[in-house]
């Protein structure tokens, strides 16, 4: 006989309590009755928002959310102190603009916040605990519909690519170019069992998925976190310089020498670390940033990473700190007032909520923000997936059309894209 959603939840909780009072470092709480909660609230509710980081362990479900728009302020931790256990957000690309967009700005600068009507969550740091509650849910404000993208051939974006390196040379010292892939949408899987395949895909990645409104989602599984904050600790990662796989372990060490040793791969991975550096430093005397990058592995790339920790003052909430970091070098360019104005000299087209902030926030203030990216938007027939590329004065557009490629694979097993053999309808986005 199925328990009901009250029964479950207070098993939820005591189940959780009996785990955190355990002495000993390893969970005995092992996620079973989480699902069980999950998929009971699934049966009621469509499920608004999914967040799960391999790295930490800590587990996001929200359930239902009313699309009613509501205009108002940016939401800070007091602006939610009683409206929901945490506030849910994407962010578009263009959000927080020079000086700094309202997140809810009329038309294309809006973004997606709300409130759930339930929220589920499951940390793992240290003795695991689980935590349920039911709010009234409200939708702060909603992304417009993206836009069709114009279609865009290989020859097309490395003529783009030639033009941006020669900005690079001249006027910039980096910019970020992306493109967009379409396929159609037959036969993806359920919400959830589609997170379930992009976790098991994509190891060390944060996996979200998120209802955007107008008949369409945003999922994705992002190696980058633009920046967490837990009890006044900030801790962000800077994450540049992109190359291959190998085919074997010591393929892979090869690899990822070469990419230590690459000046222009170090110097894009550098750029993002003073900005990320710089900027906590005007809000935080304690900023910690790794001596030398180290390479992080994923299922088809691997990257250039450093960490950038700071302390910081109570008053600040999540969002004051997504305002402060966004966009980084490495989804813009540098310096990143004149590379935003090149991009949107040089296009006519928005990445809508690709290569913009996503996560979540506690009424306290604490909460995850990442970068979107190895994500795709799905409406009703079809994927559109996003890669972009930071282009320097060294750059070499047949190379950069490699890495692309590389980068939506991705999404591409996940969500039934078409193989590197079969070419598909490509877009470009600024």
């Amino acid at each position: 006989m199925s328990r009901t959603v009250s029964e479950l939840v207070e098993s939820l909780r005591s189940t959780a309590a009996d785990s955190a009072a355990s002495s000993r470092s390893e969970s005995n709480f092992d996620g079973t009755l989480f699902d069980e909660v999950a998929h009971t609230l699934e049966a009621t509710f469509s499920a608004s928002f999914r967040w799960s980081d391999d790295e930490t362990g800590e587990c996001v479900l929200c359930f239902g959310q009313r699309l009613t728009p509501v205009s108002g302020p940016t939401p800070t931790k007091a602006g939610i102190e009683h409206a929901a256990p945490v506030l849910v957000f994407s962010l578009p690309f263009r959000a927080f603009g020079d000086g700094g967009a309202d997140l809810f700005a009329a038309g294309e600068a809006a973004g997606t916040c709300f409130t759930p009507e339930w929220t589920i969550r499951l940390h793992k740091r240290g003795a695991a605990t689980a935590s349920i509650a039911h709010h009234r849910g409200v939708a702060l404000a909603h992304q417009p519909p993206m836009r069709q993208a114009y279609v865009e051939t290989r020859s097309s974006f490395m003529g783009r690519v030639a033009k941006a390196a020669d900005a690079a040379r001249f006027v910039l010292s980096k910019v970020v170019l992306a493109r967009a892939e379409r396929w159609s949408r037959a036969g993806i899987q359920t919400d959830s069992a589609l997170h379930r395949r992009l976790l098991r895909a994509n190891p060390g990645t944060i996996c979200f998925s998120m209802d955007l409104g107008h008949g369409t989602r945003f999922v994705g599984a992002t190696p980058e976190r633009l920046v967490s904050l837990e009890a006044g600790l900030a801790q962000s990662m800077a994450l540049a310089g992109t190359s291959a796989r190998g085919q074997s372990e010591s393929d892979d060490r090869a690899i990822a020498k070469t990419l230590l040793n690459d000046p222009k791969e170090r110097l894009e991975h550098l750029l993002v670390v003073q900005q990320v550096e710089s900027r906590l430093a005007a809000i935080s005397d304690s900023v910690r940033v790794d001596e030398q990058p180290s390479v992080r592995r994923l299922a088809s790339v691997q990257h250039l990473q450093t960490r950038v920790n700071a302390e910081v003052s109570g008053d600040l909430s999540l969002l004051d700190l997504v305002a402060r970091l966004h966009p980084t070098p490495a989804v813009c360019g540098h310096p990143t007032s004149l590379a935003r104005q090149w991009l949107a000299d040089s296009s006519p087209l928005d990445r809508g909520p690709y290569a913009g902030p996503v996560g979540w926030m506690e009424p306290n203030g604490d909460g995850d923000a990442a970068v979107a990216l190895r994500c795709a938007v799905i409406d009703e027939d079809t994927v559109t997936a996003f890669a972009g590329v930071g282009i320097v004065a060294a750059s070499d557009p047949a190379r950069e059309w490699r890495e692309t490629e590389l980068k939506l694979s991705a999404m591409r097993g996940a969500l039934g894209g078409p193989t590197s053999t079969r070419r598909v309808q490509s877009a470009a986005h600024v």
